[in-house]
């Protein structure tokens, strides 16, 4: 278990490729790997908004909240590319990446575990209303939960320098 962690920390990000290819990308070069060699890679389908209103759709292995730089594997043309939180909005991590445009988010839904209830104001005027664990204004962001557990977001991390106005309601 102990090389595993060790190559893993060495990695400075993943992209897996349909339908058994993995790739690793060491030090700006990509390696493929065998199927044999387990690495525990966590794969987030998101959706990234950023401050200009283009969005970006994808996968990610290597998001943290506490790291300004991750990457994201495009859906549209397989790039990968570097993404710097300070250009966007917020980064959805959704179930699906189709959704229902039809959908009307319920906002008075009690959801136990997730943290406070609270609402977020973005500086284009978009409002989200569901719950967070951690919001502070010393960090770049937070994560937060739709209040609606059949969102097509799972959650979100949502970059306090795009908000308007955040207050717990």
């Amino acid at each position: 278990m102990r090389n595993i962690w060790t190559k893993y920390l060495k990695l400075r990000y993943i992209s897996l490729q349909p339908p058994t290819q993995v790739f690793i990308v060491k030090y700006r070069k990509a390696v493929e790997i065998s199927i044999s060699e387990r690495y525990y890679i966590m794969i987030n389908k998101i959706v990234i908004h950023f401050t200009d209103g283009k969005i970006m759709k994808g996968t990610t292995a290597d998001f943290f909240p506490n790291k300004d730089i991750f990457h994201i594997s495009n859906m549209d043309n397989n790039k990968i590319y570097e993404i710097n939180l300070n250009n966007l909005k917020a980064i959805f991590f959704v179930k699906s990446f189709e959704g229902d445009s039809l959908y009307q988010e319920k906002l008075n839904i009690e959801r136990v575990g997730l943290g406070k209830r609270i609402r977020v104001r973005f500086k284009d005027d978009e409002t989200l209303v569901g719950y967070t664990q951690g919001y502070s204004l010393d960090r770049v962001g937070f994560i937060f939960f739709p209040a609606d557990p059949d969102s097509n977001n799972e959650k979100a991390f949502i970059i306090n320098a795009a908000t308007d106005d955040v207050h717990f309601i």
